[in-house]
């Protein structure tokens, strides 16, 4: 009879440390499973959440302290399995039954302790994640004092066991570009991953301002926007942009290509989105992963003295990757920016990204804080361009041919010989 108590008394803490074990299980997969837009609205959501998004600001903090506990309770729980393993065979059950009986206990905390309740904690993460964070804090916060202790074990072994290791170091172009290779046997599709691969690399090198949609093309509205104040057509991209109340700089935008739902024909300001502010030095790369971090798709480009000179939205990025459009003048005219007219000779768009002219043409990139080929012509000259004059560079010479009032100006580009291919202006009078 005290066999079969202890045997029931066994089960009955096994049941319980499965139960624990769970909570862990689905308390980690619940909170790390959650993207910066649920943690947000999390916050709001009471005191529940607001405590669970305080655990998410230290992860490493709350991933040791789950599973720290979560280690405990499987070793309690093994423990019991081979304490109620002796007891059967003392109360005479055959060997069968008693590696049966282990055998379902492993299955059960696998399952029931650890997958069954990580698939819940992923598909209810919003909602479980305020029910499991009070216990979940308290557990880590008893767990405060041992956390040095662990991070100074952690160390040392990296020290001692691995003291030569080292980040492995980051892909080259060349070594996507043997990837792509190896991968297919198409010529054209080859291509084509050539230059999207060169593109998403280049990401890092780019500045926003070589990217951005220039403040003067943009359409800007003041609250209160009202349902088409921008006219029959949908502003530059798709987007609309409302500036701050007191002054002109953009604050919140909108992507009216991919409202989902039903938009009120007044104060369309409310169903905007903040934007992200961003220097013009910036990489493409940055802010691109700023976007996809905070779930917005514009970012507005200002200067040292924070004067906004553009915006650099999500679409224009992603449509640069997968296009062989060359820049932003191409993607804002809709039309090559480079075309070649004559054996030596191209005729530019003064919007032309000097980067692809530098690229195209290989010759070095001009030490200049412009970005357009206009721009660069304004610094050489230092003055509005005019018909007939002439910049060189490199082996070849830019002369502007026309200069309307509301287009960019254009330019002609043609090889010059070697003995006058020197970097210098010859100005109209």
């Amino acid at each position: 009879m005290t066999q079969l108590f202890d045997i029931g008394a066994s089960i009955t803490g096994m049941a319980l440390l499965v139960a624990v074990s769970a909570f862990f299980s689905a308390s980690e997969a619940a909170l790390f499973s959650l993207k910066a837009s649920e943690s947000r609205r999390l916050e709001r959501t009471g005191s529940g959440g607001r405590i669970a998004t305080e655990l998410l600001r230290d992860p490493n903090r709350l991933l040791t302290a789950v599973l720290f506990w979560n280690l405990v309770v499987n070793m309690a729980y093994f423990a019991l399995v081979s304490m109620s393993g002796l007891h059967l065979e003392r109360a005479g059950s055959s060997r069968t039954l008693t590696i049966g009986f282990s055998v379902v206990s492993l299955i059960l905390i696998i399952f029931i302790g650890e997958m069954l309740p990580k698939s819940l904690g992923v598909l209810l993460g919003r909602h479980l994640a305020m029910w499991v964070a009070v216990p979940l804090a308290m557990m880590v916060r008893v767990m405060d004092p041992l956390l040095p202790i662990m991070r100074t074990v952690t160390v040392l072994s990296e020290r001692l066991l691995w003291p030569g290791f080292q980040p492995e170091a980051y892909l080259e172009v060349a070594d996507l570009e043997r990837a792509v290779q190896k991968s297919t046997n198409d010529a054209q599709l080859q291509a084509q991953e050539h230059q999207v691969l060169h593109q998403l690399v280049s990401l890092s090198t780019v500045r926003v301002d070589e990217w951005m949609r220039p403040r003067s093309q943009l359409t800007v509205l003041r609250p209160p926007v009202s349902w088409g104040a921008w006219g029959d057509a949908l502003p530059a991209g798709g987007y609309l942009l409302v500036a701050e109340e007191d002054s002109d700089e953009i604050a919140l935008w909108l992507n009216l290509e991919q409202v989902s739902g039903r938009l009120p024909a007044t104060n369309l300001e409310y169903a905007c989105q903040p934007v992200i502010f961003v220097p013009w030095c910036a990489t493409v790369a940055d802010t691109f992963e700023q976007m996809i971090s905070s779930e917005r798709e514009v970012a507005a480009v200002v200067t040292e003295l924070g004067e906004t000179v553009g915006v650099l939205t999500l679409d224009d990025i992603i449509e640069t990757l997968f296009t062989s459009r060359g820049g932003i003048g191409e993607r804002l005219s809709h039309d090559a920016t480079i075309v070649k007219i004559a054996d030596n000779v191209w005729r530019l768009s003064g919007m032309t990204n000097l980067r692809r002219v530098a690229e195209e043409y290989s010759v070095d990139l001009p030490n200049s804080r412009s970005v357009t080929v206009a721009g660069w012509l304004e610094e050489c000259l230092e003055r509005l361009p005019r018909v007939g004059d002439r910049v060189n560079w490199g082996n070849y010479q830019l002369e502007v041919m026309e200069t309307p009032d509301d287009q960019p100006i254009v330019i002609e580009l043609t090889v010059v010989p070697d003995e006058v291919s020197s970097e210098g202006t010859e100005a109209t009078p």
